[in-house]
């Protein structure tokens, strides 16, 4: 996904709406009858789809910030990176880029472990919404990166990140819509 972010393919992504950890047991919405709606900038609620009031927290619906950001947010890519610590100061090695041909004799690092500093990827979240994962349209997907670009190809993609069977639970899921800007 890094190389599809540095060629301009991937200008989406799909994160999980983290309700279990308001509601262990399950959020009363999650279930097809229920839809999001954006009531204030920053803030989503759910409501039934034959009602007309927007259910708040004061109604007993949770109201849900998006924890990646919003519009005009800025995001710092990880990826898979490993030191040339020989040189001052040592210079970072990025395993999508081809470019560079760099042999670490093993010493790659998981993204999680890249210092901000390393970073060479900043997003900037242009758009922000709530849907159901299997809402994804063609066009969606071309924007995740997906090869070949296709639902079926990003299907494949979510069950290999999120477990096999991830897809069929269509959970509601963050879409952020960004652009590169360094």
């Amino acid at each position: 996904m890094v190389r599809a972010i540095l060629d301009g393919r991937k200008t989406q992504t799909r994160r999980l709406v983290e309700s279990r950890t308001i509601y262990p047991h399950g959020a009363f919405w999650d279930h097809p009858g229920y839809e999001p709606i954006e009531i204030r900038y920053t803030e989503w609620a759910f409501r039934h789809k034959n009602q007309k009031a927007v259910l708040t927290a004061a109604t007993g619906s949770p109201v849900f910030r998006c924890r990646y950001g919003t519009s005009g947010d800025r995001l710092w890519v990880r990826e898979t990176f490993a030191l040339h610590d020989d040189l001052k100061p040592p210079i970072g090695y990025y395993r999508a880029d081809d470019a560079n041909n760099y042999e670490s004799d093993g010493n790659w690092k998981p993204p999680i472990f890249m210092p901000r500093k390393f970073s060479r990827i900043t997003l900037e979240i242009t758009k922000v919404r709530v849907e159901r994962l299997k809402e994804i349209s063609q066009e969606d997907a071309m924007a995740e990166g997906c090869q070949p670009p296709s639902r079926g190809a990003y299907f494949d993609l979510w069950d290999s990140i999120n477990g096999a069977g991830a897809w069929d639970k269509n959970p509601w899921v963050w879409v952020l819509e960004f652009k590169r800007i360094a």
